[in-house]
């Protein structure tokens, strides 16, 4: 096992561990929040980030989804399909409530190391989106840079947002 495959492989342990204590402090108001309808948990900046780039019926995949709130909040901007990645199943399983909450039934969630990503995901998508706190678990920022690229169409876009 390489360095690199270690390294994703102890990520994902500790996503997962981490995934129930994130459920316990806000799951339940998400929850709440996805089942009113519209809901928007981006940033304003995100939020304008994508108005500019003109999301409606748009395909768009979100790699490191966690629980989902933000592609969920984008797919409530009027994007058209939307796939959730994310290593860490237990965050996946929290994602997969809220959509079903949201009354998102087309939104999918996979669980996907991002540099042994599944076939058929290449050039699929007109928007890729990453939000805070994904570059900094990337302990290959070329080969992560290389696979969002692969997911996304010629002329696509990738909104990231980042501290």
């Amino acid at each position: 096992m390489s360095d690199r495959e270690k390294y994703v492989a102890s990520n994902k342990e500790a996503w997962n561990e981490a995934a129930p204590r994130h459920a316990a402090h806000n799951q339940a108001q998400l929850c709440e929040r996805f089942a009113q309808g519209g809901y928007n948990c981006l940033a304003d900046e995100v939020i304008s980030m994508l108005e500019r780039v003109d999301v409606a019926g748009k395909s768009a995949v979100q790699i490191a989804c966690n629980n989902g709130k933000d592609l969920l909040s984008l797919k409530n901007m009027g994007a058209g399909k939307c796939l959730g990645i994310d290593q860490a199943d237990a965050f996946l399983e929290q994602a997969r409530e809220l959509a079903e909450i949201a009354g998102h039934y087309d939104v999918g969630f996979t669980a996907a190391d991002i540099y042994a990503l599944p076939a058929g995901l290449k050039e699929q998508f007109d928007i890729a989106m990453t939000t805070i706190g994904v570059l900094g678990w990337m302990p290959d920022l070329d080969g992560f840079f290389a696979a969002v690229s692969d997911l996304i169409v010629p002329d696509g876009h990738w909104v990231m947002e980042e501290m």
